[in-house]
């Protein structure tokens, strides 16, 4: 064996030494809390509101010229110095980092503007260097965004702003105005059938509550009819007999 196998030989297991060595730096305790603290790193989302610089805005009165737009911020809470998120948007395949120091109280944000589209981050929560077993990954979620509905101010909502397709965000994929009125019709379809099934339950109730507050008056009425019909049955019945004698 020559002088540059041996070399080479000596490099490898140095080099598997200290992996060995790092992993193990993080004893299964440290391991178990670890992964505990990892799952409590949650994500969530709430619609802020901007306003387009004016030098990218036309508008008459220069003064007033204010448009909005809506965003999500995007929170990253419960962050500790012992991880770090490694954030992917599912749309675009982008990626950023977040750690410790860019959090305040322990949570971090980020604005996201693309909310046209439905949208999935992926969080993949990873141990920091302030741990024995740093970049190990440790949990992994995702947090699924909606989309802003195009359709929501139509005329058509203004009646039906209970549907779902005129919510300003939804939750399912945009299948243009023909899918949305669509939507929308078999929404109006089954409120009438609800309400017709509710006019005829709100009519039997009705019924059974006056028999239940009038039951005496009723009962009464029932026995002064019958004894009426019987009666008269009775007469009838006796003047036939008669005549055929």
């Amino acid at each position: 064996m020559n002088r540059k196998t041996k070399l080479f030989l000596l490099f490898i297991c140095i080099c598997g030494y200290i992996n060995v060595n790092a992993a193990s730096n993080c004893s299964y305790s440290e391991q178990a809390t670890l992964n505990a603290e990892a799952a409590n790193v949650k994500a969530m989302y709430e619609e802020r509101t901007g306003f387009l610089d004016p030098s990218e805005v036309s508008c008459e009165i220069e003064d007033n010229c204010k448009v909005e737009y809506n965003y999500f911020e995007i929170s990253v809470l419960n962050l500790s110095p012992k991880f770090y998120a490694i954030v992917t948007d599912e749309n675009n395949s982008s990626t950023k980092t977040i750690r410790y120091s860019d959090t305040k109280d322990g949570i971090a944000s980020f604005d996201f503007v693309g909310i046209m589209n439905l949208n999935t981050f992926t969080f993949k929560v990873y141990s920091s260097s302030e741990t024995s077993c740093p970049n190990e990954l440790y949990y992994t979620f995702n947090l699924k965004t909606p989309r802003k509905n195009a359709y929501a101010n139509n005329i058509q909502c203004k009646e039906n702003s209970e549907a779902s397709a005129c919510q300003k965000y939804v939750d399912y994929e945009d299948t243009g105005y023909n899918g949305f009125m669509a939507k929308l019709k078999k929404y109006e379809k089954e409120k009438n059938e609800t309400s017709e099934n509710q006019n005829k339950l709100t009519f039997i109730q009705k019924t059974i509550n006056f028999v239940k507050e009038n039951k005496i008056p009723i009962i009464v009425a029932i026995v002064i009819l019958v004894i009426g019909v019987g009666t008269t049955a009775f007469v009838v019945i006796r003047k036939r007999k008669r005549s055929v004698l």
